[in-house]
């Protein structure tokens, strides 16, 4: 049985918040190699870790494939990621979704949200990948945060549906909303304390809007959540200093370039949410 302690579930998390990817797939593999029939038997606590561990999974395959510069090798971490949101639609692991309620540490946790939220991600950034834009997602994020049970997602999936709409088109009315859902997922957040998504909209706040009304009250919150957890830190280098970062630019380019020349059988890559 290759269910990952609690230890190394805590250990995989915080490889996957510092960016080290890989390290933190590794940790916590073991949830992909086994027959997810057996989870009907599991007691609470190991189907908790379980579905953690499977998210992480997918946090960790999904976020390094989109640090690729090779296009071939972006899609064999992408179909990776697919693989991973197939086993979320497993029958035994969408009863344990409906029914688990709690983080492995005890707080409320919403995981159908949560595995909803990374699947409209992922068809998001496929989506892009083809040319059709994010605007699709912002919709879907919009109706998952407004059925979302636990307070936190259910604020952060309506700020990044705001934030997705607001870089589709910066009117000052969609800066208006976003900016007030990122007070509320933040306040959300820290009441919670789950200081990381706090931090994370804090740090997305600021490079909407690095020199508006905001970005002070962003700076601040930023600080005020690393105060609580100094391993948030990682988070404004990667949504920050890296946001302007000429190489993700390069990135973001030679992608666009490429699925214009090289057809994709996109098929393979599809996945219901």
């Amino acid at each position: 049985m290759f269910i990952p302690t609690d230890e190394n579930i805590h250990a995989a998390e915080d490889r996957r918040t510092k960016g080290d990817y890989l390290a933190g797939y590794v940790l916590v593999q073991g949830v992909m190699y086994f027959n997810l029939s057996l989870m009907a038997g599991f007691s609470d606590q190991e189907k908790r870790r379980v579905l953690t561990a499977m998210r992480i999974c997918f946090g960790c395959a999904f976020s390094y494939s989109k640090r690729l510069l090779n296009p071939v090798k972006m899609l064999l971490y992408l179909n990776f990621a697919r693989d991973i949101l197939l086993r979320y639609q497993h029958i035994d692991v969408v009863r344990a979704a409906s029914n688990c309620h709690l983080s492995i540490t005890g707080e409320s946790y919403d995981f159908s949200g949560e595995m909803a939220r990374d699947t409209a991600r992922y068809l998001g950034f496929i989506s892009d990948l083809r040319g059709f834009g994010k605007f699709a997602l912002a919709t879907r994020l919009m109706d998952l945060g407004e059925q979302a049970t636990e307070p936190t997602l259910k604020a952060l999936m309506l700020f990044e549906s705001y934030r997705v709409n607001y870089l589709y088109s910066n009117s000052g009315r969609n800066l208006e909303l976003l900016e007030s859902a990122a007070k509320e997922s933040i306040a959300a957040s820290m009441k919670a304390q789950n200081f990381e998504r706090a931090a994370t909209v804090a740090a997305r706040l600021y490079v909407v809007n690095p020199h508006g009304f905001y970005a002070n009250y962003a700076q601040q919150k930023f600080e005020e959540a690393r105060a609580h957890d100094s391993t948030v830190s990682t988070i404004w280098e990667r949504e920050v200093l890296n946001s302007g970062n000429w190489k993700l630019k390069l990135l973001s380019s030679t992608r666009r370039t490429f699925f214009k020349l090289w057809r994709v059988d996109w098929s393979k890559f599809e996945i219901a949410l």
